[in-house]
């Protein structure tokens, strides 16, 4: 046998070697039992955590591709209990709940990373989105050019309990007449609803709270039901002062 030949057979034994060591390492490590701090870490860094400029904390969770935003309250715990559960088949106990409690306000009171929460509308760059929180989880794009389907994935929406999903928008409608089917009496109340309605998609601006006054039967909760199908979740309207009686 040639020396050159020697050192290959020898070289490619020690990669074996070396090969079977990696495996019989791989499966010590596998046999570790995870303590609970490693657990916790494990779950803990598949969620996305932040806060708004105001403080609150939030995390993004991804499921097939798919992100979902939720408020960091009781509802994070119940998910980290859910997901803990499906990893390790264990339940949580309460000491590890207020262990991730703990973790989740010390990591978000020294994190830098601020970010814009929205729930259902979102005013980016002199644009409008709506999340219709249809099964496709479609966005909306709106802005002077008309709207379209958004490919944006980095917006965070909130979607609470209770929200219910809109209808795609379709072309040929009128604002204007829509206006004029409710039962309004004066052009003054037609002006003030004509801009109160656009008013509810500007994110960046207080939301006005508008009140109906009117005879019983005058069609105040009617009228109100109309303007609430546009979008429940933004619409503050309220009949429940009295009815006007002589006015």
């Amino acid at each position: 046998m040639s020396e050159n030949t020697f050192t290959n057979l020898i070289g490619q034994l020690e990669k074996i070697e070396k090969k079977n060591e990696d495996k019989k390492g791989d499966s010590l490590k596998r046999q570790t039992p995870l303590t609970n701090a490693d657990k916790i870490i494990k779950i803990m860094s598949k969620y996305d955590l932040y806060k708004d400029d105001s403080g609150i904390i939030y995390f993004n969770k991804y499921i097939d591709s798919k992100k979902l935003t939720f408020r960091a309250d009781d509802k994070y715990l119940d998910i980290f209990a859910t997901d803990y559960f499906d990893e390790f088949s264990e339940t949580v106990s309460q000491k590890i709940r207020n262990t991730v409690k703990s973790m989740i306000i010390e990591r978000a009171s020294k994190s830098t990373d601020v970010r814009k929460v929205y729930t259902r509308v979102a005013n980016i760059d002199n644009k409008i989105y709506i999340d219709l929180f249809d099964c496709k989880d479609t966005v909306i794009e709106i802005d002077k050019d008309g709207y379209r389907t958004s490919s944006r994935t980095d917006i965070n929406f909130l979607r609470p309990r209770g929200m219910m999903p809109l209808p795609y928008p379709q072309t040929g409608g009128n604002f204007y007449e829509f206006i004029e089917t409710l039962n309004l009496s004066s052009d003054d109340d037609r002006k003030l609803l004509t801009a109160y309605i656009p008013a509810l998609f500007l994110t960046e601006a207080p939301r006005a709270a508008m009140f109906f006054i009117g005879f019983q039967g005058s069609g105040k909760s009617t009228t109100v039901k109309f303007i609430r199908r546009l979008d429940r979740d933004r619409v503050f309207l309220d009949t429940n002062l009295g009815d006007s009686g002589g006015r």
